[in-house]
């Protein structure tokens, strides 16, 4: 064996010798370790562990978050999707009839700074103004009920009477859904194009 002691591997520099096979060593995190020598030149061994336990770390997160996925980044997630993958079904609904999400939000980080955490896990992604783009003055985290109200102010349009003809649920479900924006007599005229004929 020749001489490496104050030689450095990796992280691990060379103390002193315990045996033939044995050696003592300083990791770089403070710690000492007793490691194997051919281990060691073979650079099967670079640290303490420290390394190791480090990239299992960096597997495991996704932009800052670890994972298991938080909400904030499923939420950030699902906005991406919605508005760019035409695959996604509700892409007909947001990137489809021109809804974006602003530059800045593209990266993660980015929109985690600017929308904070979710309050509570009864919270998602809203936009205040519903034929808006997601950006920072026009999103919020708000409930279900929170959402709704902010629906019940929204003026019918082409995208509402293609929902209302395609949608296969009860009359009744269909117009809780859409929170005071049809009437049961406006239901009937649209299904029955008596109204919005073009659509």
């Amino acid at each position: 064996m020749n001489n490496i002691v104050n030689n450095k591997f990796g992280r691990l520099t060379v103390l002193k010798q315990i045996s033939y096979y044995r050696i003592i060593c300083l990791c770089e995190c403070g710690k000492n370790t007793n490691v194997t020598y051919s281990h060691l030149l073979r650079g099967n061994t670079k640290s303490c562990g420290c390394l190791h336990i480090e990239r299992i770390k960096e597997a495991n997160t996704i932009h800052g978050e670890s994972v298991p996925i938080t909400k904030e980044y499923e939420a950030h997630s699902g906005m991406m999707q919605r508005c760019y993958n035409s695959k996604k079904k509700q892409y007909k609904n947001y990137g489809g009839r021109g809804i974006m999400v602003c530059k800045r939000w593209h990266n993660y980080n980015n929109f985690l700074t600017d929308m904070g955490r979710a309050p509570s896990k009864y919270h998602s992604i809203d936009r205040i103004n519903n034929d808006g783009n997601y950006t920072p003055k026009n999103c919020r985290w708000a409930t279900q009920s929170e959402q709704n109200r902010n629906k019940s102010n929204t003026k019918m349009n082409k995208y509402i009477v293609q929902y209302i003809r395609e949608r296969k649920a009860k009359r009744s479900i269909i117009i809780g859904e859409l929170n005071g924006i049809c009437s049961i007599a406006n239901y009937k005229a649209i299904q029955q194009k008596r109204t919005w004929k073009h659509i």
